[in-house]
């Protein structure tokens, strides 16, 4: 990976796609302090290229894996600077997605629904914790202690 890194150094576009997936590869391998320094490369690199929606989204990718490991202050402080930076369709929903794994399930059934009334045509419902950071899939309703809400936001 290393290799791949070191060939996009410097090109616009690809530098900041390859340090996000070295950032995923070192998560993965539970190095999570070098994917945190990765990831912020990746979104440096991006807005240096004048993309400021891919660092965006790279900064929810790593609010997501933040999540996922149980880093929540890291998570929610990653995805309240992906809203900051460009808070575009896909940025609004994926950090609402880490903000509901993290434990802030109020303020993301707020942002989903504030999308949802936005964009009542051509929606699809996505399932959103009510009160618990735990996934929420269809087969959670039958479950004791899960609640969710059917909210809705254009994808």
């Amino acid at each position: 990976m290393e290799r791949q890194v070191a060939w996009a150094a410097g090109r616009p576009g690809e530098e900041d796609q390859m340090l996000n997936g070295h950032a995923d590869t070192q998560a993965y391998s539970g190095r999570m302090e070098k994917a945190r320094d990765l990831s912020r490369r990746a979104v440096d690199s991006a807005v240096r290229s004048d993309a400021k929606e891919t660092g965006a989204l790279w900064l929810t990718f790593q609010a997501l894996r933040e999540a996922e490991t149980g880093n929540t202050t890291v998570a929610q402080q990653a995805a309240m600077r992906a809203l900051a930076l460009a808070p575009g369709r896909y940025v609004k929903i994926l950090a609402a997605l880490a903000l509901a794994r993290s434990g802030e399930t109020v303020r993301s059934r707020t942002m989903l629904e504030a999308k949802g009334r936005a964009h009542q045509h051509g929606s699809q419902g996505l399932l959103v914790p009510r009160d618990r950071s735990f996934p929420c899939d269809a087969a959670a309703g039958t479950r004791p202690g899960y609640r969710c809400t059917r909210t809705y936001a254009s994808l």
